[in-house]
């Protein structure tokens, strides 16, 4: 993943994930996670701390996700292309770590917090 502010103006700007890859250009860590959480209908939150626009790809066994797929563009006309032919990839999970340098975890479990009632009774009214 690189750091990159500036594109020329018309040049392709935004994210792409459609089953088996990933690309974006000059894209927020906000709107990767987004893009996401809507590709995997699961929740994704960003705890990475990192701001500022990415440049990015990543690819996958196609295969083994149930991505569907969504697109943020936010100029130009349409993502580079990033065909990888006869290429062995790994599973999604893996692609992101490895190529992307993020990681997916499953959220900590947090103890529920819980009010109990355990008695109810009628007011006292005043005669």
């Amino acid at each position: 993943m690189t750091i990159r502010v500036e594109h020329p103006i018309g040049e392709w700007q935004g994210i792409e994930v459609a089953p088996g890859r990933l690309v974006g250009q000059s894209a927020p860590m906000s709107r990767l996670t987004r893009i996401l959480a809507l590709s995997t209908g699961q929740t994704v939150l960003d705890s990475t701390g990192l701001s500022g626009t990415y440049d990015l790809q990543a690819h996958w066994r196609s295969s083994n996700t149930g991505l569907s797929l969504h697109q943020w563009t936010y100029d130009g006309a349409a993502p580079p292309t990033t065909a990888r032919p006869g290429e062995v990839l790994p599973s999604l999970e893996e692609a992101l770590r490895t190529e992307l340098g993020l990681l997916l975890e499953e959220p900590k479990r947090r103890p529920a917090q819980r009010i109990v009632i355990d008695r109810v009774e009628q007011p006292q009214t005043k005669d």
